[in-house]
């Protein structure tokens, strides 16, 4: 496959401009990826088979430890007000 088009249209997508040069690495590692894909598409799936759940995985408890004193934490800040962490306006609502 030739993944040439695919990285034209990815590198707009992220309004990147590649040379000639990153155009073919990256169009070697997206076909390299494509072809994992096509490899695990081409896996027979039989109707045992099953992705493992949560319930098999092993976690860690979940138990408190050490947490930053709010002072301490403040301190650390840029800057705070009234005991609360200031920071820059992320919405704009309007006003």
């Amino acid at each position: 496959m030739d993944g040439g088009l695919d990285i034209d249209h990815v590198a707009r997508l992220a309004r990147l401009r590649l040379t000639d040069d990153e155009r073919a690495r990256y169009a070697a590692q997206l076909n390299q990826v494509l072809g994992h894909f096509a490899a695990l598409a081409a896996l027979p799936a039989g109707a045992g088979d099953a992705a493992p759940s949560v319930a098999d995985a092993s976690l860690r408890g979940d138990t408190p430890g050490p947490v930053l004193a709010p002072d301490d934490l403040l301190r650390n800040a840029p800057a705070s007000r009234d005991g609360q962490v200031l920071v820059p306006r992320v919405v704009d609502d309007g006003s």
